[in-house]
């Protein structure tokens, strides 16, 4: 069991820190009762090589070594894992006895979870580098192949043919069928299936920043390009955004937002719901934190009258911006991130002083937004409680729900609880009850521990 709540806390705590609005409980009964709980139903978690029953209190591996083809090797560090139909496929490093000594070597397998066995593995070459290793994070599955990412590069896998193709990169985006990366100064695409990467742009100018996203906007595969870079206004530099898409199919490009509109563009701080997105235009605005004249101004960007939007596409008009919401303008909204429908959004006010006793200050808070009701929520509606689903298995869906207990120059104390829910029947029942303390190091341990990536699981009944 310590294997699996150290990737469950870990990813928890993680979620926690960034949200920045957690709640904080005043009660002092965090233990469940005893009624709440009920029996193991018989299922497992089953996550990188390991499986652990769903009220988490046996764990076991269930394969600790690779036999194929006569040969034998063992698990020693497991690097990425997914599971897709009902398989294992998962990046680890073994050691292989040499004619002079044990060397380290990298591999990808397939693993049938119905048969018990080995369907396909590969075992890259031993190199004394490194960096050389293409075998880290499994990207995208296909039929025949798999795609890879590597140390600087990503790697496209045959596994028929165990053929090896990579391509350099410094960055990159994997995505419903197609690849982009940014490479000497070049932004380049290709689908998976020839693996052939042919330039979309060049970024001549090096004070520019390039974010780009693959997204899937009604039904066509389309690749967003968000183009930083900063401009002078009433002789102050600003930080402007360019907004282009990029249609695979067609090769048009269809520029939103130009580097003249003198817009900000804030997208999701963690970068996996980048088809929202708010607008807003960039100044300097002097403000006082210390008297009520203007003795000590100071000056600080501020981005007022920002507007949610969304794109929509048509195979007449092609790509088009569409807004949703239209904030108060006077105030500075920015997007943190998403959880579920709600989105977290850092505000800041500049307000202005009441009488001469007061100074005028930035005034920053978390606020909520309600993408389907198309809100911003007041604190009371917003349910503090986060609840996490960890997986689903058929009408049931295990999920973990957090309260957290602070203490005045101490730790804060996290309790967790592990439920199972039938959507069938809508009944609920506590599987699991544990604590832990949120602190600095969590955070740390999972920022700096290769398991960042593994929490893929599959629930099976045996």
């Amino acid at each position: 069991m310590k294997k699996f709540l150290a990737i469950l806390i870990s990813l928890i705590s993680v979620c926690l820190i960034s949200s920045c609005g957690c709640s904080v409980e005043r009660e002092n009964n965090y233990e469940p009762n005893p009624e709440d709980y009920v029996e193991w139903d018989g299922n497992y978690f089953y996550y990188q090589n390991y499986r652990i029953t769903t009220d988490l209190s046996v764990e076991e591996p269930y394969i600790t070594e690779v036999v194929y083809n006569e040969n034998t090797y063992e698990i020693d560090k497991v690097h990425h894992s997914v599971f897709k139909n009902d398989k294992l496929h998962m990046t680890f490093s073994t050691e292989v006895n040499s004619s002079k000594e044990s060397e380290q070597h990298f591999a990808f397998m397939i693993y049938s979870l119905e048969s018990q066995k080995v369907e396909y593995l590969y075992l890259q070459e031993h190199t004394e580098a490194p960096y050389n290793n293409d075998l880290f994070e499994i990207l995208e599955i296909g039929d025949n192949y798999v795609i890879l990412q590597g140390n600087g590069k990503i790697s496209k896998l045959d596994t028929t043919s165990s053929k090896i193709d990579f391509i350099n990169c410094v960055s990159y985006e994997v995505k419903y069928g197609y690849a982009a990366i940014m490479y000497d100064n070049q932004l380049l695409y290709s689908d998976l299936e020839t693996f052939d990467f042919k330039p979309i742009m060049s970024i001549s100018n090096q004070n520019t920043k390039i974010d780009y996203f693959i997204q899937n906007i009604d039904g066509q595969t389309l690749l967003q390009i968000i183009d930083q870079s900063s401009a002078v206004v009433n002789n102050k530099s600003i930080t402007v955004n360019s907004l282009t898409y990029y249609d695979f199919e067609s090769k048009e490009f269809y520029e939103l937002v130009k580097f003249e509109d003198n817009k900000f563009l804030s997208i999701d701080s963690n970068k996996k719901c980048t088809d929202i997105f708010i607008l807003g235009e960039q100044k300097w605005v002097g403000y006082n934190g210390y008297t009520s004249d203007d003795t000590h101004l100071e000056y600080k960007l501020f981005t007022d009258k920002n507007v949610l939007y969304t794109v929509t596409f048509n195979k007449i008009n092609g790509v088009e911006l569409k807004e949703l919401y239209a904030f108060n303008e006077s105030n500075e909204y920015k997007i943190n991130q998403f959880e579920n429908d709600i989105m977290h959004l850092n505000k800041r006010t500049l307000n202005q002083p009441v009488n001469h006793m007061y100074c005028n200050r930035i005034d920053s808070k978390i606020e909520y937004f309600d993408l389907d009701k198309m809100k911003v929520l007041d604190k009371e509606e917003h349910d503090y409680n986060n609840r996490i689903v960890i997986a689903e298995f058929g009408d049931i869906v295990y999920y973990v729900e957090i309260k957290i207990q602070t203490a005045f120059m101490a730790e804060s104390t996290v309790y967790y609880y592990l439920y199972r829910y039938d959507k069938r029947t809508e009944e609920t029942g506590l599987l699991k009850y544990f604590v832990d303390y949120l602190s600095d190091s969590v955070f740390d341990n999972y920022v700096f521990n290769d398991e960042k990536y593994d929490f893929d699981i599959l629930v099976k009944s045996s």
